[in-house]
């Protein structure tokens, strides 16, 4: 949990900081929404990937469970 909360904490602060940086002069909200987009997508991607490979994993050690 305390993971997930500094995640959360840096997301934020990177948020702010892209804005501060910014020559342009944008409200914090429609920044703030497509970044959190951004990282849903690019967490769904990971995950998806991270099932395909355990479960690789897992059928070439144990072999093949629902053949049974």
């Amino acid at each position: 949990m305390y993971l997930a909360d500094s995640i959360g904490y840096l997301f934020y602060a990177a948020v702010l900081t892209f804005q501060k940086l910014n020559t342009k002069d944008l409200t914090v909200l429609p920044l703030f929404r497509f970044s959190l987009f951004a990282g849903s997508a690019i967490s769904i991607v990971a995950l998806i990937s991270a099932m395909i490979y355990f479960q690789k994993k897992f059928e070439s050690e144990f072999g093949d469970v629902r053949a049974q």
